[in-house]
């Protein structure tokens, strides 16, 4: 039917029509949609996102580009040493890859996908990540540096494992929720996902399939002076 809406995720705002109401409101072709989301003053601060939700018709959608991210600010309350670093805000996208496409074939080419498997993947791969829109994307970090990464998982049904060559990299929240809680005494709450260990560029590979949604990293690392992303996933 080629219908379309907007889900607000993880957001805790109204479910009703001109907020976050994905049953009633629904644009057909031609058609526009108005929404006033009204956030409260309570939401907790992260990465959040909104996508397409009519079934039938979001996983297309998505795999369109149909979605981005909200960002709540608030979380240097939480991770003082994020305050003053450079924020990037990072979307991974999946593109589909067809037989007989030559589309397909110069995404294969620029991503240069390795002759051997993805974990206990078997089978030709049948899509890639992209990084906002662009295939093995570069990103300039000075030497010794630490930036604050927003990473979305804009994929309809695959996740993503991040390793980063030879550094390290610190999850300070995943789905909104904080890896650590600063209390106002000094005491501090971390969770298993805290740290990542020191990896062997940042790749970013498919393991299975998730909810829409459910992965998505809040991140911050120190590099090199040049990181160069490749992407791959598996079905």
């Amino acid at each position: 039917m080629n219908m379309t809406n907007l889900h607000f995720h993880g957001l805790h705002v109204s479910p009703n029509a001109p907020g976050d109401d994905v049953l009633t409101m629904i644009a057909m072709p031609g058609e526009s949609l108005h929404y006033t989301v009204d956030i409260p003053a309570d939401q907790p601060p992260g990465l959040y996102w909104y996508h397409t939700h009519p079934h039938g018709e979001s996983y297309q959608q998505d795999l369109d580009g149909m979605s981005g991210a909200i960002v709540i600010d608030g979380m240097d309350r939480y991770f003082p040493e994020i305050k003053n670093m450079k924020e990037k805000i990072l979307i991974l996208r999946d593109a589909e890859l067809e037989q007989s496409d030559p589309s397909s074939a110069l995404l294969k080419s620029a991503v240069q996908l390795a002759p051997y498997g993805c974990g206990a993947a078997t089978g030709e791969a049948t899509r890639v990540f992209t990084v906002n829109g662009v295939v093995r994307p570069k990103i300039a970090i000075a030497s010794g540096e630490k930036q604050f990464w927003r990473i979305v998982n804009a994929s309809p049904d695959l996740y993503a494992d991040l390793e980063v060559d030879s550094e390290s990299m610190t999850i300070v929240a995943v789905d909104a929720c904080l890896s650590r809680i600063t209390t106002p005494g000094g005491m501090q709450k971390s969770s298993a996902m805290c740290c990542l260990p020191r990896l062997v560029g940042l790749r970013l590979s498919s393991k299975g399939q998730s909810r829409a949604g459910q992965h998505r990293c809040v991140a911050y690392v120190s590099t090199p002076a040049l990181m160069e992303i490749r992407t791959r996933t598996w079905s």
